[in-house]
């Protein structure tokens, strides 16, 4: 993901005083909170995976760190202040990437786009999408439309990786996936010592073992 590059505020337009940022941040909170109540729960691979049990081991691992990193997203989006290029990583591309200078999408320094430009998001772009995020999110958690509850949360928890991942400095990402792997660990761990214990909850009949909460 492209990270973006200092300028003057001249450059990039519309830039947030520090009023707005922190009433932009304190929304983040409630959308965050509302994310997580609606998402609950969150197991996405069990909604695709009809095999119980490796579908449980999968969402373990995975769900709810993108559910806990999506809600720490929607902050670091919040704070945003100048534009951000969105974009897809190249496969087997370069270790280079694409910035923002003066306005413009510029390629790395080997002179080969590293990364597929999807878009520039722009601060001025926070109120709507939080906007959107509200609506969808609140009809997820007091509608009674199980599939609607996932389809909403699962949108929104991606929209904000793709925000939030570029928007997040480099070394709070590479201090994060060091904790991201060290709770691996300890979950494996447990899975290793405590796993048989639980085999007869997983295979439990109900909705609730497909993560759903709605009949």
């Amino acid at each position: 993901m492209a990270e973006t590059q200092p300028e003057p505020s001249r450059t990039h337009g519309f830039v947030p005083t520090a009023s707005a940022l922190r009433t932009r941040r304190l929304a983040s909170l409630v959308l965050a909170g509302l994310l997580v109540s609606a998402a609950i729960p969150f197991t996405p691979v069990a909604w695709v995976m009809r095999d119980a049990e490796i579908s449980f081991l999968l969402d373990r691992c995975v769900a709810g760190l993108l559910l806990v990193i999506a809600a720490y997203f929607q902050y670091a989006v919040a704070g945003v202040q100048r534009p951000v290029v969105v974009s897809l990583p190249a496969v087997g591309g370069g270790g280079g990437g694409t910035t923002l200078r003066n306005g413009r999408i510029e390629r790395d320094a080997g002179g080969v786009m590293a990364e597929t430009v999807l878009f520039v998001w722009r601060p001025e772009m926070f109120w709507p999408f939080a906007a959107a995020q509200a609506a969808a999110l609140a009809a997820a958690e007091f509608g009674d439309h199980e599939l609607f509850r996932r389809c909403a949360v699962v949108l929104d928890v991606a929209a904000l990786w793709a925000l939030g991942w570029p928007a997040t400095p480099r070394p709070y990402k590479v201090w994060a996936w060091g904790k991201v792997k060290e709770i691996w660990v300890m979950m494996l761990v447990n899975e290793f010592l405590w796993g048989s214990a639980t085999t007869a909850r997983r295979r439990a009949p109900g909705g609730r073992a497909l993560g759903g909460r709605r009949a």
